[in-house]
């Protein structure tokens, strides 16, 4: 029997036993088998797994240890707490407390990491000698769908404004607009006349009709043109620095078994109106998070702004994968994971990029809904892979784990009615409720030090980032709740390109009848607040304890009952120079192959980027 195999059966047997006990006063012995079940689970992973010297092993062991003690600690803290006199109540509670295992662990591992965001300084990518020659040669592909030329044009010249050997690169463009998309042939021609440039770069554009198989398929018809050693991944909105290949590309030569390299992606377009830049800090926070956990940890392909190598993408395989008879919704993730099963692995470059996040409640809605419904079909289809993997380091197994049940936030809604109805008197589950906001609370002061804009009054930038970090994400829980519902029964989600069009402007009447279901709810919690504060003050039944339980709990729902008054008619307005929302960069990084002592080379290179 391995080892492995051998702690899952531990664990097993600790589980059940826990259970029998369960009706026993004693603090102790429950502790003891909750204590031999995590270990024995964090066993398992690490026997199950061949690769350990990925990161120092130092960094991964105090992670997940003081992840462990955190765990450890919480749990007898809640089982000490258990003094009710009635048998079903204190059954049920050790239960609950049992259950609630994993998501104690998450939001201690959610804490840790924000610790290491308020002291983590990624190092600037350097690599003072390069030989040209020894460059390998990379493709860029760009998928696209029914997207605004301007848009388009903008990721294009970024890609085509590329400091790199010409006859090193090629630009593929698959797209799968409609027929009658009025841009499409703009498109169009606007690629193929540079494919009549004398440009050694290579330029391809791909249209197919129909939308079957998504971006997924797309990109497969792409691979099926790449003709480079690597790929470049860009969606429509992605702009880079002209430096990203001299600085991303060496990565590869070091190692050849780099599966693929992610690049630090920032949101762009902050100046289109008030959400976009509330959705700027919330996102770039959340893609600065997806980077630091790949430091050292699993290394999550974000869907563009990456580079594969080809060989590692062909030992993957395709994009357009099924589950349950429909197309993986978030092939990004899933191709990142089957990378890990199959030996290679991902690295995060601290290479600045960009992108442009949703403008609107709306897109909001439909780029979140995507993302957790295809989160959930990740877990169901490779939880099981995931944890037996033997190419997959026990660190890397529980970063994956961490963003398979990321999905417990949808409990938020549910957890926050009730507190309200039955508020906590204990102190322990209260730092359990305090432990939740942990994250937000220290993204907000860290995020807040680090960008504070020197033209933002310091009042307006907290309420800002009160808006980024609590607002937005009472809003995203909401959708993402929907979304898991949807999955539950069964209902198609469907995927839906953030828009990137301006919109026209919606009355106060739709906007409350598009979310009713946030109306209600709110107005629903926030009438038992109020009644529930006013019998227990009338009754003179109020403790300090349980007042902050519920306060704790009306946090959550006062944020998302500011969603709709503070963003409900924000939409996307037309912009006068889009340049303004690529990735912006400094004069000195314009040109490096200007710099002394960069190349080290036979001959002299000059690079002549074809602009029409």
């Amino acid at each position: 029997m391995s080892h492995s195999k051998f702690a899952l059966i531990l664990a097993l047997l600790s589980a059940i036993a826990y259970f029998v006990v369960i009706a026993s006063s004693s603090v102790l012995l429950p502790m003891a088998l909750i204590v031999i079940f995590i270990l024995s689970l964090l066993s398992a992973l690490r026997f199950s797994s061949s690769r350990e010297k990925r990161f120092k092993p130092i960094y991964q062991y105090l992670f997940i240890g003081i992840g462990t003690l955190s765990t450890f600690a919480i749990s007898y803290g809640l089982l000490s707490t258990l003094n009710s006199t009635f048998v079903w109540s204190f059954i049920i509670s050790k239960v609950a407390i049992f259950i609630a295992l994993p998501f104690i662990y998450q939001l201690v591992y959610k804490s840790i990491l924000c610790i290491q965001y308020l002291v983590f300084r990624p190092e600037p990518v350097q690599h003072p000698l390069l030989d040209v020659n020894n460059l390998p040669s990379c493709s860029v592909l760009i998928a696209t769908r029914n997207e605004p030329f301007d848009v388009c044009k903008l990721t294009f010249d970024s890609a085509n404004a590329l400091v790199y050997p010409e006859d090193k690169k090629e630009i593929i463009i698959v797209d799968n607009s409609d027929l009658e998309h009025p841009d499409l042939q703009k498109w169009r021609d606007y690629v193929e006349a540079h494919s009549q440039s004398k440009s050694l770069t290579s330029y391809k554009f791909i249209h197919r009709n129909g939308t079957v198989g998504f971006k997924p398929k797309n990109l497969d018809i792409g691979m099926e043109h790449v003709s480079k050693d690597y790929v470049l991944l860009l969606d429509a909105d992605s702009t880079l620095k002209e430096d990203t290949l001299l600085k991303a590309m060496p990565e590869f030569i070091k190692d050849p078994n780099l599966g693929f390299a992610s690049l630090l992606i920032k949101g762009t377009n902050a100046s289109c109106n008030f959400f976009a830049k509330i959705g700027c800090i919330s996102q770039n926070m959340l893609r600065y998070s997806m980077s630091l956990i790949g430091q050292a940890g699993f290394v999550i392909f974000q869907g563009h702004n990456s580079i594969w190598s080809m060989k590692a993408l062909q030992k993957a395989g395709p994009w357009l994968e099924e589950f349950r008879g429909e197309p993986m919704i978030v092939e990004d993730v899933a191709a990142a994971v089957r990378c890990y099963f199959k030996g290679s692995y991902g690295k995060t470059v601290w290479v600045e990029s960009g992108e442009w996040v949703p403008t609107s409640l709306k897109e909001c809605q439909s780029m979140w809904m995507r993302w957790t419904y295809g989160n959930m079909q990740i877990t169901h289809k490779y939880i099981s892979q995931v944890c037996r993997s033997r190419w997959v380091s026990i660190k890397e197994k529980l970063d994956i784990l961490n963003q398979m049940f990321s999905i417990s936030t949808v409990l938020t809604p549910f957890i926050a009615l009730l507190s309200i109805f039955f508020p906590s008197q204990s102190v322990i589950w209260l730092s359990m409720l305090g432990l939740s906001l942990v994250p937000s609370l220290l993204y907000t002061v860290g995020y807040g030090i680090r960008n504070k804009p020197k033209d933002t009054p310091l009042f307006a930038w907290i309420w800002q980032l009160y808006l980024g970090f609590f607002v937005m994400n009472a809003f995203i829980t909401w959708v993402s709740m929907k979304a898991v519902y949807n999955y539950l029964v069964g209902k198609s989600q469907g995927w839906k390109p953030t828009g990137k069009t301006a919109e026209e402007k919606e009355s106060w009447r739709s906007v409350l009848s598009n979310y009713k279901d946030i109306v209600l709810y709110c107005a629903f919690a926030l009438a038992a607040f109020v009644t529930t504060f006013s019998l227990n003050l009338a009754s003179d039944s109020m403790s300090v304890v349980s007042l902050i339980s519920q306060l704790g709990a009306l946090s959550f729902i006062v944020s998302l009952a500011f969603v709709l008054p503070v963003f409900g008619q924000q939409r996307m307005v037309e912009v006068e120079d889009i340049h303004e929302m690529g990735v912006e960069y400094k004069a000195a990084e314009l040109n490096p192959w200007e710099h002394e002592g960069v190349f080290e080379g036979n001959r002299e290179i000059r690079l002549i980027n074809a602009r029409l």
